[in-house]
């Protein structure tokens, strides 16, 4: 029952630690919000499938109606201008989004430079801290892992490669080292006293 109790605990504290990143990041850091708008209001009797979207207009995701107008379609003075209106709406709303994007890839890229540095802090106090809070290491070891994989996987488009694998290699480099100098190095003069004492 002890060995279980130590696994859950190791594993409660390393989620726990993730979340805190993960969840802290956007309350002090928001994200960046989508500034929508309403578009103009058709005319009365307005009918979509009688005036269905052009190839040449940006087409709104949400209305796919990639069709020809008709060449002799008959327009009011007042459907040409709400058809004038929405164009120039969608068109806003197409710059919206691209601004919107833009912002949300500096924000990923924001993110990963926050959080990585606490998933490799955990990483290491995991790997250097004294033996006897071995379960503490433990847990610290792990959320850090998962920190660090919560950061590289930001918005997967959003971040190069080049940048994805900068951030794995310095933790695997340094994992390999603090792992070397902490359980190898650390180990072998205990051990190299133990095989002296069985000599004598």
């Amino acid at each position: 029952m002890t060995a279980f109790l130590k696994v859950i605990y190791v594993l409660a504290m390393a989620a726990l630690l993730t979340m805190l990143v993960a969840f802290g990041i956007p309350t002090f850091y928001e994200a960046p919000e989508f500034q929508a708008s309403e578009p103009p209001n058709p005319p009365e009797g307005w009918d979509w499938s009688a005036h269905p979207y052009p190839y040449d207009v940006w087409v709104w995701p949400a209305y796919p109606y990639p069709h020809e107008i008709p060449a002799e379609q008959e327009w009011t003075e007042e459907e040409q201008e709400y058809w004038e209106a929405y164009q120039e709406w969608e068109e806003e709303q197409h710059e919206c989004w691209e601004a919107y994007w833009d912002a949300m890839r500096v924000y990923h890229r924001n993110v990963l430079f926050i959080a990585y540095p606490f998933g490799l802090l955990f990483v290491i106090l995991g790997l250097v801290l004294p033996h006897r809070l071995d379960i503490m290491r433990t847990g610290l070891l792990l959320g850090g892992v998962a920190t660090i994989i919560y950061a590289v996987l930001q918005g997967f488009g959003d971040i190069s490669n080049a940048l994805r694998f900068g951030a794995i290699a310095i933790s695997l480099v340094v994992l390999i080292f603090l792992g070397y100098r902490t359980l190898i190095e650390r180990g072998q003069p205990a051990e190299s006293t133990a095989e002296e004492k069985e000599g004598v």
